[in-house]
């Protein structure tokens, strides 16, 4: 009868637990929120948008005068000095001279080489775009890999320790048979061997549960040393697309397909800059300033200006436009293949996780089933146990299977849980 309390009690504790507030406990949206918000490496992603506008800043003000001041100030000796009989000598130049002007140069026009400078650098601003949502994936991945082994962790310790508590039953419950000889010492040392290796497994998972904390904190910025508790999510439900269906999802919503496809664009306007390279380049110039040297009153600054147009046109470069335009052309050709390499290997991510989510549904299905025969096996051994008909180590192999098979279940229901979210993820789907 006291055995039969003790697993009344252990069983009312199991339901206990179960019924605790988790109002403290993390839930893995929020999680992934303060992750995708918060972590360094996305802020450090973020700035290279900043750059690239400003990149395009750049390229743009190509289209944009040239403007900037000039002054300068010499004494040359000797000076150039001619001389007329009865009129005296006369210098060429004053010893001092003196200048100081406001120069404009502009770019008139050449021939598209500005225009597709600028397209190249937006296109690279969209590059960063899809680095970010990249990193942003890779993050996710990482945070709900994490969450979720410490929702196994947690549980796993909430079963470890209702085993452990039985076991410590049993044994004070063979100790007192013992007391009037009613037991044998076999019993009590299996029972106490089976303790030991309970509660070996519930430090080995308290230790697993600081190391995935510690992943969780780190992603958080959060101190490392701080156990963190999470909330468990209701389980999901499958997705009822077909597998073409999702492989042609995969490949458009990617953004490692999008990424590689951006190279090739990118690689194709370089290619588009590089012909523009020997164009002409019709530009634009003026100068106003005021300086001396003036005949015939050298040493008198004066107002003066000038302004034209100038025409550069490229002759011989070298064969440096033919080998700029073949190593573009190679560029490419090499984001071709990159773009289908990113199309193959998400497709077998894709097939991967749906494959590992079906696995998972029918482990589901085989352990929900082994629990239910487990706890009628358990059920039948206490009917024989009170009967006298079963030992109190045949009761206890009966409970430890109830335990264990729910502790499949739990790891089952999780991995499917992770996995759906991972096809999620290979669809492109945002978490």
């Amino acid at each position: 009868m006291r055995l039969l309390f003790a697993i009344i009690i252990t069983v009312f504790g199991l339901y206990s637990l179960k019924a605790q507030s988790t109002g403290d406990s993390l839930e893995l949206q929020s999680i992934l929120k303060e992750v995708l918000d918060s972590h360094p490496s996305v802020k450090e992603a973020s700035e290279a948008l900043n750059m690239a506008d400003t990149k395009i800043a750049i390229a743009k003000s190509d289209y944009l005068p040239r403007i900037e001041g000039d002054a300068s100030f010499s004494h040359i000796w000797p000076v150039s000095t001619v001389s007329f009989p009865s009129l005296g000598e006369f210098q060429f130049y004053p010893d001092n001279n003196y200048s100081a002007a406001v120069n404009v140069s502009e770019v008139l026009y050449n021939f598209g080489h500005t225009s597709q400078n600028i397209k190249v650098e937006s296109e690279n601003k969209n590059l960063a775009d899809y680095n970010i949502r990249i990193l942003k994936q890779r993050l996710t991945s990482v945070t709900i890999s994490s969450f979720y082994a410490l929702v196994f962790i947690q549980e796993a310790i909430k079963i470890k320790d209702i085993e452990i508590t039985t076991l410590n039953d049993h044994i004070a419950f063979l100790e007192k048979k013992g007391a009037t000889g009613s037991s044998t010492k076999y019993e009590l040392l299996t029972s106490k061997v089976k303790l030991s290796g309970a509660q070996s497994q519930r430090v080995e998972l308290v230790s697993m549960q600081q190391i995935q904390s510690s992943v969780i904190n780190s992603l958080l910025g959060k101190p490392v040393h701080s156990v963190v508790l999470v909330k468990k999510n209701e389980v999901m439900a499958s997705s009822s697309e077909s597998l073409d269906s999702m492989l042609n999802k995969a490949v458009s919503q990617r953004a490692e397909v999008q990424l590689a496809s951006e190279k090739e664009k990118i690689a194709s306007l370089q290619y588009d800059l590089v012909k523009t390279q020997d164009r002409p380049v019709l530009a634009g110039f003026g100068s106003v300033g005021v300086k001396n040297g003036y005949f015939p009153d050298l040493n008198v600054a004066k107002l003066n200006y000038v302004v034209g147009v100038s025409l550069k046109i490229p002759i011989y470069d070298a064969n440096k436009k033919k080998n700029s335009e073949l190593l573009a052309k190679s560029s490419m050709n090499n984001f071709g293949f990159e773009t289908e390499i990113a199309k193959r290997n998400v497709s077998n991510e894709v097939v991967e996780n749906e494959t590992n989510c079906e696995a998972s549904l029918e482990k589901i299905k085989q352990f929900e089933m082994q629990v239910d025969q487990a706890q009628e096996a358990y059920n039948l051994a206490l009917i024989n146990f009170k009967v006298g008909a079963l030992t109190n180590l045949d009761l206890l192999d009966a409970e430890t299977s109830v335990s264990q098979s729910k502790l499949y279940l739990l790891k089952s229901q999780i991995d499917y849980e992770l996995n759906l979210l991972k096809l999620k993820i290979s669809l492109g789907e945002q978490i």
